[in-house]
């Protein structure tokens, strides 16, 4: 989908020892048994000593005992980390008996956030030791209630050579987890408290403490809990990464030459577009873009802006004012850039995500086109959404255009597995679909006449954005559809 050119494809939350939710599991820090409350696997009250550090890379990370707390214990656990382009960082624990989570199904971490904006992995290890992860941006200062239903963990990209992969969550025998703060280059500290088992609710703690000390009063609030306030009761959604018999993993995450953990499924039904605006900030598709949004504001829009089969080979006024109009309206925009199907220098495509970040501040995200397909490229395309990422762009998409092998699921935060004329089957989106969340997946079929709201429907429960284009070849994306806002109306 390069310019005109169409056949180019547009073309864990913490200490994992607590058998059947009862007191008693898990080790203090002098090493004796530690008593917590029912469902609560650990309180994170200043220890960690259940965890082993992971680092590659050149990555570090450290742990403390912090004063800030939630829990009414003493003390939070602050991680410290500092995670190289290419590298990893985390902290990982493996079970010395399996446990049993069969009678939950949610994870609940309390998160002493300050604003990075960095992603934070979690991954569960199965009873074949199959990884199950997913994500959620700490992009808020204070505490807040994490909730990660188990419906919401996707199979990871990279699974342990003798991990038992059948794609089935089975939490009847946990073998460990893993938390990595930041699943990107970046720096910074995040404090954790209270890692619990549930049915995904969340409700306040009692004692809760903010920074300092001092107990707080006052209910909940559905924001994150700045510093010196009340906690939060509303979760955050995870922003959401394949045979022998299964045994330990002897490497503590997954090496940085690998996948990142795809992303998990939305928290319900929403449903998004992701529209190739292929066109000149004068056109006035830009506005309809715009219109469209504005008249939809809970359905996420993203569009992907492309000036010359790249940002171009220079800042341009036109285009600036163009971003600046689309992210006004609520529009997250997206820069493109285009893979040669993974033989293009990866240097070239850095320099180019380097001329986006600096012309065009307003572009949050990458668009990584001419994506393969086929395995043996995955490491590069992981490694350009993790260099995009590490560079403060917070949303990677890629596009082979047609369907993909699943190795590729988690390189990016969404791949669009259909750029063809008419809508798909749904029986094209489902089958492996299924195996991870719909987040990961998009479609962008062209040379539908008028709005097909039956596939709509029928799409939404396997991917998660949805487009289509009434035009059709040479170039579909020079335009955009009459029923635009009417799609977008029926994404919601």
């Amino acid at each position: 989908m390069q310019g005109s050119r169409t056949g180019i494809a547009l073309a864990l939350a913490a200490a994992l020892g607590c058998g059947a939710l009862t007191a008693g599991c898990g080790n203090g820090s002098d090493g004796s048994p530690l008593t917590v409350k029912a469902a609560v696997i650990d309180s994170f009250d200043g220890t960690a000593a259940a965890w082993t550090p992971f680092e590659s890379g050149g990555s570090t990370i450290s742990t403390a005992s912090a004063p800030l707390h939630t829990d009414g214990e003493n003390a939070s656990t602050e991680l410290t980390y500092s995670v190289a382009t290419g590298g990893s960082a985390g902290l990982e624990r493996n079970f010395s008996s399996p446990q049993d989570w069969s009678e939950s199904s949610a994870l609940t971490l309390w998160v002493y956030g300050r604003g990075t904006g960095h992603t934070f992995l979690v991954q569960v290890y199965d009873a074949g030791y199959e990884r199950w992860a997913t994500r959620f941006k700490v992009d808020f200062t204070g505490w807040k209630q994490i909730s990660i239903p188990f419906g919401d963990l996707s199979a990871a990209a990279w699974q342990p050579p003798s991990a038992r992969v059948d794609g089935v969550r089975d939490f009847a025998g946990v073998n460990g987890l893993s938390l990595a703060p930041s699943d990107g280059a970046g720096s910074g500290s995040v404090n954790l408290d209270e890692l619990a088992l549930g049915d995904g609710s969340t409700a306040t703690p009692s004692g809760a403490t903010p920074p300092g000390g001092t107990p707080s009063g006052g209910g909940g609030t559905s924001a994150p809990v700045p510093p010196g306030t009340m906690p939060t009761t509303t979760p955050a959604t995870p922003t959401m990464t394949p045979t022998a018999t299964p045994t330990p993993s002897a490497t503590p995450s997954p090496p940085a030459s690998t996948p990142a953990a795809p992303t998990a499924a939305p928290a319900g039904p929403v449903t998004g577009t992701i529209i190739p605006l292929y066109t000149a900030p004068s056109d006035p598709s830009w506005d309809a873009v715009a219109a469209a949004k504005a008249a939809h504001p809970s359905v996420p829009v993203l569009a992907v802006i492309n000036p010359a089969n790249g940002p171009g080979a220079a800042s341009s006024p036109d285009y600036a004012a163009g971003v600046a109009k689309l992210t006004a309206a609520g529009v997250k925009v997206i820069g493109y850039v285009h893979t040669l199907w993974g033989k293009r220098p990866a240097a070239e495509l850095q320099a180019e995500m380097g001329q986006w970040k600096s012309w065009y501040p307003g572009v949050s995200g990458i668009f990584f086109d001419e994506m393969a397909s086929q395995t043996g490229e995955e490491t590069y395309y992981k490694d350009l959404s993790s260099y995009a990422k590490g560079q403060g762009f917070d949303f990677t998409i890629g596009n082979p255009g047609q369907d993909t092998s699943p190795t590729y699921v988690g390189t990016e935060d969404v791949i669009l597995i259909y750029e063809n004329s008419g809508v798909p089957s749904v029986a094209a989106i489902t089958g492996w679909h299924t195996t991870y969340g719909r987040n990961n997946f998009g479609v962008i079929p062209y040379a539908v006449s008028s709005l097909d709201a039956a596939f709509v429907q029928s799409a939404k429960p396997y991917v998660a954005y949805i487009y289509m284009q009434s035009d059709g070849l040479p170039n579909p994306w020079d335009s955009t559809p009459a029923y635009l806002s009417a799609l977008i109306g029926a994404l919601g």
